[in-house]
């Protein structure tokens, strides 16, 4: 039996959806216009609207933290309000049901709780919050970024096989469930000019000399999936969780794109993200891959965190700023590359991480962008 509010979430949607048309933001991402790609003096990047450089935020938005209520805040306006006054620009949205689906318990048969996007009530209640946040940072002058969210792995996962030691379900050879979501997804929002799109997230483990031709084979697909449904729309490629080669002589980031270019991935409205995580926090994070990559193709960093112990959730993963950075963000500014930043996604998060940690650190070096150059305080936030 269908639960009443999984039929209140259907009828919500579907009536938000068919009534009105999605002309209720229109006027908005007509005035914010579309990322697109600018050359600077480092080589070539994505800015928004303005020839800014985006500087971002991310939420997570899936189906068990939508029930368990850890979202709400999106729906809490002085939530928006904190953002946009303290100089956020973008938003990347990490839908996170396909990490969700590819993962459960260690030695389970059983996934954690994620919505099926070929089924009609999950589908209403994922667009209602999805239409909802791509709404909403418009109206706050904010580009949007959606992501299909996994780490690893982006094939549909095999629930007929236990999860290993770290709970990742092992893969099939098909990947129905991303066709599937960019298929619905991308022509939704192919007119919505403030809105550009992420089609995997950190999809080989983990850097780039993991992404095979095989992965680049299914980059083509999926990119050629979402652009025959969103001709215009700027889409972020590979994604890599660590911008540093195992084997630089064979390997690389600038490597990886010119085999996606000779496969027909026209550079001209995409670009490569990279993540700068360094997996050994006692070396100094070079920035040398960046700086080749972005000579030839357009780059955006679309995830961003902090170093190793320097907030208390972190203490597994480093991501330190480039060639003697403190902070990551430093790097980005002074190199003028986009970013999104992980790990400041709730309103306490934003607080004591953003607001906290990364601001005084911008004003005290003088790498504070102008978004976020006045004096202010917000008022506080319900987390």
């Amino acid at each position: 039996m269908v639960s009443s509010n999984r039929l209140l979430s259907c009828f919500l949607g579907f009536c938000y959806a068919y009534a009105f048309g999605w002309s209720a933001f229109a006027a908005e991402s007509e005035v914010l216009g579309r990322v697109h790609i600018e050359e600077n003096h480092f080589g070539k990047v994505v800015v928004a609207a303005d020839d800014q450089p985006m500087r971002g935020t991310s939420v997570m938005m899936n189906k068990y933290q939508r029930h368990n209520g850890e979202t709400r805040y999106f729906y809490d306006p002085e939530y928006w309000q904190m953002l946009r006054a303290n100089g956020i620009t973008a938003l990347r949205i990490a839908v996170f049901d396909p990490w969700q689906r590819a993962h459960g318990d260690p030695g389970d048969t059983t996934p954690y709780p994620h919505g099926d996007f070929s089924d009609l009530y999950d589908q209403a209640e994922m667009f209602y919050e999805l239409d909802y946040l791509i709404e909403t940072a418009g109206k706050h002058g904010m580009s949007v970024l959606v992501n299909y969210h996994n780490t690893g792995g982006y094939r549909d996962p095999d629930h007929s096989q236990p999860t290993n030691e770290k709970g990742e379900f092992p893969y099939l050879e098909s990947m129905d469930e991303v066709v599937n979501f960019w298929e619905l997804v991308a022509p939704r929002y192919a007119n919505r000019t403030h809105v550009f799109y992420e089609p995997l997230n950190e999809y080989a483990k983990w850097r780039p000399d993991n992404y095979t031709d095989e992965v680049l084979g299914d980059t083509y697909r999926i990119y050629e999936v979402i652009r025959q449904r969103a001709p215009q729309t700027h889409i972020v490629l590979l994604s890599f969780a660590n911008h540093i080669p195992q084997d630089p002589v064979k390997h690389s980031m600038l490597k990886t794109a010119r085999k996606l270019a000779a496969l027909g991935v026209d550079f001209s409205n995409a670009s490569v993200a990279f993540h700068p995580y360094n997996p050994k926090p006692e070396h100094v994070n070079p920035e040398k891959y960046i700086l080749e990559l972005m000579a030839e193709y357009p780059v955006i960093n679309t995830e961003q965190n902090f170093p190793v112990k320097s907030i208390e959730e972190l203490d597994w993963l480093d991501a330190s700023g480039l060639e003697g950075d403190k902070l990551g963000v430093q790097s980005m500014e002074r190199l003028g590359i986009s970013w999104f930043h992980w790990n400041i996604d709730t309103p306490k998060r934003f607080r004591d991480y953003y607001i906290g940690k990364l601001l005084p650190d911008a004003k005290e070096k003088g790498y504070l962008w102008q978004a976020a150059s006045q004096e202010h305080e917000a008022d506080p936030v319900p987390e």
